[in-house]
Formats: C-alpha cells, sequence, structure tokens
C-alpha cells in the first residue's frame, strides 16, 4: 500500500482516430495505439495517470462501439478493458457531431515498461468511420 499521494507533475495529450471496423475482442488488426506508457522501468513515480479520454466522431455516425484494449508486450497481446457505444447521429450546421467520454480510463495508471515492453493503450470501432480518440494526462 502506497504511503503517500503520487500527483502528476507533466501534463500530456495524444490523440489517434480509429477509421477501420474490427470485430475482434481478443485480438485486434485495425487498431489505433492512443497512449504509450514510459520506457523507464515500473517503479514508484513512473508512468501516466490518464485525466479524460474522449471520443469526437469527425461527422456523420452510424451507431458503432469504441474498444479499449491494454497491452504490456508490446502489442502481442491486447486485453480488453472497456467498450463504450458511440450512437447514430447526423450532423450538420444545427446538430453537432457526437463526443462520448470514457469514464472508466479517467485515473486509470499506465505504468513504465516491464520486461522492456512499454504498456500500451490501444481503441479500434467496430464501425467503418472516423473517431477521433483524445487523451489527456500527466507523468507520474
Amino acid at each position: 500500500m502506497a504511503t503517500s499521494a503520487q500527483y502528476t507533475t507533466t501534463p500530456g495529450y495524444s490523440c489517434d482516430t480509429v477509421t477501420t471496423a474490427d470485430s475482434s475482442y481478443t485480438a485486434p488488426t485495425n487498431y489505433k495505439t492512443i497512449l504509450t506508457g514510459t520506457s523507464t522501468a515500473a517503479g514508484s513515480g513512473v508512468g501516466y495517470r490518464i485525466n479524460k479520454v474522449i471520443c469526437c466522431v469527425k461527422g456523420t455516425s452510424s451507431q458503432c462501439v469504441v474498444r479499449f484494449f491494454m497491452s504490456t508486450d508490446n502489442l502481442t497481446t491486447q486485453n480488453l478493458i472497456d467498450e463504450i457505444i458511440i450512437p447514430a447521429n447526423t450532423a450538420s450546421s444545427t446538430s453537432p457531431a457526437v463526443t462520448v467520454a470514457v469514464p472508466f480510463l479517467e485515473g486509470l495508471v499506465v505504468p513504465g515498461s516491464t520486461g522492456g515492453n512499454a504498456f500500451k493503450i490501444t481503441a479500434s470501432t467496430s464501425v467503418t468511420q472516423n473517431i477521433a480518440i483524445h487523451v489527456f494526462y500527466g507523468a507520474l
């Protein structure tokens, strides 16, 4: 058990766009890496804490599922950690495109590397469309 809180020191941001459909729950091939942990070995004060993850559809959307995975072995194995629904929507000058927060990932600590492999968080979509995934995080 930790004896003191670990606050983030340096803010960070990453973004990528998932575009191609992938139905896999265990071994996605059409995914984007949205956050890569540090290359420093895991230990106290090493890694990132996710503050917020937001999915923004770029235009009109079909209903789909965005899946989030974590890998500890340089993407050989990807483990499903969360999934969210993106609702169908017709974006226009009077109706904005869909934006969905991913509350489960908020507060998740992405540690430093283990066995020389940095932890990676990836995302995929169940329907082909453009979904930007924004990750706001802080270094520990």
